[in-house]
Protein backbone atom coordinates (compact mmCIF):
# COMPACT_ATOMS: atom_id res chain seq x y z
CA UNK A 1 0.00 0.00 0.00
CA UNK A 2 1.27 3.49 -0.83
CA UNK A 3 -0.26 6.48 0.95
CA UNK A 4 0.87 9.94 -0.13
CA UNK A 5 0.44 13.61 0.90
CA UNK A 6 -2.35 13.37 3.47
CA UNK A 7 -3.22 16.76 5.01
CA UNK A 8 -3.18 15.17 8.50
CA UNK A 9 -2.54 11.65 9.90
CA UNK A 10 -2.10 9.15 7.12
CA UNK A 11 -3.39 6.11 9.01
CA UNK A 12 -5.27 6.40 12.32
CA UNK A 13 -5.82 3.34 14.50
CA UNK A 14 -8.31 3.76 17.34
CA UNK A 15 -9.77 1.10 19.65
CA UNK A 16 -8.35 -1.85 17.70
CA UNK A 17 -6.85 -5.15 18.84
CA UNK A 18 -4.58 -7.49 16.90
CA UNK A 19 -3.74 -5.33 13.89
CA UNK A 20 -0.75 -5.80 11.55
CA UNK A 21 0.75 -3.34 9.05
CA UNK A 22 3.49 -4.48 6.68
CA UNK A 23 4.99 -3.26 3.42
CA UNK A 24 3.35 0.15 3.82
CA UNK A 25 4.90 3.15 2.06
CA UNK A 26 3.80 6.53 3.44
CA UNK A 27 5.18 9.85 2.15
CA UNK A 28 4.53 13.54 2.79
CA UNK A 29 6.73 16.62 2.43
CA UNK A 30 9.06 17.17 5.41
CA UNK A 31 7.56 20.60 6.06
CA UNK A 32 3.94 19.31 6.33
CA UNK A 33 2.72 19.78 9.91
CA UNK A 34 0.77 17.11 11.82
CA UNK A 35 1.25 14.41 9.23
CA UNK A 36 1.87 11.39 11.44
CA UNK A 37 2.43 8.24 9.43
CA UNK A 38 0.60 5.79 11.69
CA UNK A 39 -1.23 7.22 14.72
CA UNK A 40 -2.18 4.56 17.29
CA UNK A 41 -4.65 5.37 20.13
CA UNK A 42 -6.54 3.18 22.57
CA UNK A 43 -5.36 0.03 20.80
CA UNK A 44 -3.48 -3.13 21.73
CA UNK A 45 -1.37 -5.81 20.06
CA UNK A 46 -0.44 -3.69 17.04
CA UNK A 47 2.43 -4.97 14.87
CA UNK A 48 4.13 -2.65 12.36
CA UNK A 49 7.00 -3.95 10.23
CA UNK A 50 8.80 -3.87 6.89
CA UNK A 51 7.62 -0.37 5.97
CA UNK A 52 8.87 3.06 4.87
CA UNK A 53 7.34 6.12 6.51
CA UNK A 54 8.57 9.60 5.54
CA UNK A 55 6.37 12.38 6.91
CA UNK A 56 6.56 15.88 8.37
CA UNK A 57 5.78 14.72 11.91
CA UNK A 58 5.94 11.37 13.76
CA UNK A 59 6.70 8.25 11.78
CA UNK A 60 4.61 6.25 14.27
CA UNK A 61 2.81 7.88 17.22
CA UNK A 62 1.76 5.60 20.07
CA UNK A 63 -0.81 7.49 22.15
CA UNK A 64 -2.57 7.07 25.48
CA UNK A 65 -4.77 4.08 26.04
CA UNK A 66 -2.56 1.85 23.90
CA UNK A 67 -0.93 -1.30 25.22
CA UNK A 68 1.31 -4.05 23.92
CA UNK A 69 2.45 -2.00 20.93
CA UNK A 70 5.91 -3.51 21.13
CA UNK A 71 6.15 -5.26 17.78
CA UNK A 72 7.70 -2.54 15.63
CA UNK A 73 10.57 -3.61 13.39
CA UNK A 74 12.27 -2.97 10.07
CA UNK A 75 10.89 0.58 9.72
CA UNK A 76 12.62 3.31 7.72
CA UNK A 77 11.41 6.62 9.19
CA UNK A 78 13.07 8.98 6.73
CA UNK A 79 12.86 12.67 7.63
CA UNK A 80 10.18 12.33 10.32
CA UNK A 81 10.48 12.69 14.11
CA UNK A 82 10.75 8.93 14.46
CA UNK A 83 8.69 6.65 16.65
CA UNK A 84 7.15 8.50 19.59
CA UNK A 85 5.44 7.19 22.65
CA UNK A 86 3.06 9.85 24.00
CA UNK A 87 2.02 9.76 27.66
CA UNK A 88 0.08 7.14 29.62
CA UNK A 89 0.69 3.71 28.17
CA UNK A 90 -0.60 0.46 29.66
CA UNK A 91 1.32 -2.81 29.57
CA UNK A 92 4.55 -3.22 27.65
CA UNK A 93 5.16 -0.69 24.94
CA UNK A 94 7.74 0.14 22.33
CA UNK A 95 10.97 0.92 24.25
Amino acid sequence: MHHMNSPINHISVDMCNGLEFSHVNITAPMESPNTNGIDISGSSNVFVHSSTIQTGNDCIAINSGSSFVNNISDIFCGSSHGIRKHRVMRGRSYP
